[in-house]
Order: C-alpha cells, then structure tokens, then sequence
C-alpha cells in the first residue's frame, strides 16, 4: 500500500524497468471542489481526466473562444494536473459553460453523473464539429459514440420496424 501510495503523490523513485511513458503518471494528489451538489460533475471530470489518449486529443484542439465547453473543460484538466499548487480546483468555468447551454444542471440539486457525462460528451462534440477551420478528421469525442439499432418485429405476423 505505501508504495502505491507514493506513487500517486510523486514521492517514488523513477523504475528504470518499468516503460518509459510519463504521459500515464499522476501528478500529485488534488482534487475538485464541490459547488454545492455537484459530486455529479467531479466524479464525471475526474473520469474523463484519466483517459490520456482522449486529453491529449483534446487538447491539440482548443483553447478558441468559439469552443467554450471545450475549452474550460481543457484549461480545468491543466489546471488539476498542474505541480504548482496543491489546493483543490474550483470547477467554475465548466459548470458557467454547462449553464450557459442549459437550464437542466444549473440549479444547485443532485443530478446523475451519466446523465451529465451524455451531455457533456454531446456538447464538446457538437463544439468540436461546427468549430470553424475545423481539420477534417474525426473530433477526440468521436471515440464515445455508438449507433444502437433497434427492430421491433412482431411475433404473429412478421412485422418489423
């Protein structure tokens, strides 16, 4: 357990054996801080934050003031990640940017967190395709899509739908 818990906060000597992949280690331990109910949107944050692959993609697409989901999602996970300061993260920017596109999580009530990863994942998606001189390959937030087809087909006449 200690030697975990060294390597979480930093403390742990470098494993010349082990691989050499600094993207995959943690920065010390830091954290979000509550806005009053919005255990929903940190634990929602803090899990797309440890997808490395869909930050870094991420990040080599914002920062522009016409993605401002995007963006504040971004500068909150530089924030978060950041050595300099050790006390939690104010959340503030991303839930503004949530608030500014919806009525549905800005009241200070409890919310489901895959309801607002959904939408999240949607907005930052719908940022990143209508963004202008967008590249034309597919947005970081393509990975998180599905297509579910659905058929109804009736058991007495053969009907389908």
């Amino acid at each position: 357990f200690s030697s975990v818990s060294k390597r979480l906060s930093g403390e742990s000597q470098h494993d010349p054996s082990a691989p050499n992949d600094s993207q995959h280690t943690f920065p010390p331990l830091r954290g979000l801080k509550n806005l009053g109910h919005t255990c929903y949107q940190n634990a929602t944050l803090h899990m797309l934050f440890s997808c490395f692959d869909f930050m870094n993609a991420l990040h080599a697409t914002t920062y522009r003031p016409e993605i401002p989901l995007t963006s504040a999602f971004c500068i909150t996970h530089s924030e978060l990640k950041s050595r300099r300061c050790s006390v939690p993260i104010v959340p503030r920017s991303v839930k503004d940017a949530i608030d500014g596109t919806t009525e549905k999580f800005a009241a200070c009530k409890e919310h489901d967190a895959h309801e607002f990863l959904t939408y999240l994942l949607d907005c930052m998606h719908d940022e990143l395709e209508g963004a202008p001189n967008r590249i034309d390959e597919p947005v970081p937030t393509a990975d998180f899509y599905t297509k579910i087809k659905r058929c109804l087909r009736c058991r007495k006449c053969g009907y389908s739908r």
